[in-house]
């Protein structure tokens, strides 16, 4: 983005809660018949599956603005 002074001012995007990824991994695995103990193992893979699907998503849409994000960054609470 180029403000009215000529300075070039970048946009970013903050992806906040990606921590919740793995939550709603538990829930796929569950949904497909795991028991909670081996859906707790196994979330970890899923949600950055998950995460990278739902990225995807948003930075197609962002990327068709007039100004786009510079860059991205995924936030989880830990």
């Amino acid at each position: 983005m180029v403000l009215n002074n000529g300075w070039a001012v970048p946009v970013i995007v903050l992806l906040t809660k990606a921590d919740a990824m793995e939550g709603q991994a538990i829930g796929r695995l569950r949904d497909q018949g795991m028991q909670m103990k081996e859906a707790v193992r196994r979330a970890g893979s899923l949600a950055t599956e998950i995460l990278s699907e739902v990225s995807t998503k948003i930075k197609n849409q962002l990327d068709g603005c007039k100004y786009r994000p510079k860059n991205y960054l995924s936030l989880s609470s830990e």
